[in-house]
């Protein structure tokens, strides 16, 4: 792990985020659609293998927004760093 440090002395500015999504949209219908039960079911086992001092300890893991950031990466070819 490394620490970034960019933004640490800078004052936070007050803006306006707005965003709409419509549901035809290609990620909120993918979302929609897939089988988020059995997809918990198939990486259940693997994930109670991650050892103590893991990446996830301290905090609980949101299994759907895991997989989720996973699905991401493999259909925008990018790391973890990139979807960060």
């Amino acid at each position: 792990m490394s620490i970034c440090e960019s933004g640490i002395d800078e004052k936070i500015q007050p803006k306006k985020i707005l965003m709409d999504v419509t549901k035809e949209h290609p990620l909120i219908r993918l979302g929609q659609s897939l089988p988020w039960r059995e997809l918990f079911e198939l990486v259940l086992e693997d994930l109670k293998k991650t050892h103590k001092n893991a990446w996830w300890l301290g905090r609980k893991l949101k299994i759907r927004m895991h997989l989720g950031v996973y699905f991401l990466q493999q259909i925008f070819n990018k790391t973890d760093s990139e979807i960060e």
